[in-house]
């Protein structure tokens, strides 16, 4: 299962070595680790740990400010696990902040989740991975079922 969140910016649609990325893995203990990597010159890519909140102050933030810049990118691809990539045009961001913000929220909490799953004496380590992947599983049925998508079983 894909772990990661990933933001791509598009500045040239015809050029990926253009774009800049931000990579959101799950690093324990309740934090998210952030890496964004610039397009331009010879910038060493940033790094961050970031509680639940201050990922979401970040990411909100960022959206926000890519739908105002006068230089826009061209479109921004936003990659979730267990769901399809979506391409948003930077003027939309804002339009559709809350929804990407609700779906980093949802998988910030499915990765606490997992990560705080405690196994029994009496279940082998396979049963613990797999109630993990359930219990992700669910919390993402659960938000899409509150839009009125129901997934077949």
């Amino acid at each position: 299962m894909n772990k990661m969140i990933r933001f791509i910016f598009q500045r040239n649609a015809s050029d990926e070595t253009k774009d800049d990325i931000i990579h959101v893995r799950y690093a324990g203990n309740k934090q998210a680790e952030v890496i964004y990597t610039y397009s331009l010159g010879s910038v060493s890519p940033a790094k961050c740990m970031l509680g639940r909140d201050a990922l979401m102050d970040y990411l909100s933030s960022m959206l926000r400010l890519i739908a105002i810049d006068k230089i826009p990118f061209v479109s921004v691809q936003i990659d979730f696990p267990m769901m399809p990539c979506v391409c948003v045009h930077p003027h939309r961001l804002s339009c559709e902040e809350q929804n990407i913000m609700t779906q980093v929220r949802l998988q910030f909490d499915a990765w606490v989740a997992a990560d705080t799953a405690v196994p029994t004496d009496s279940e082998p380590e396979s049963d613990t991975k797999q109630e993990e992947l359930e219990a992700a599983n669910t919390l993402y049925e659960g938000y899409l079922n509150s839009m009125g998508i129901v997934l077949p079983h």
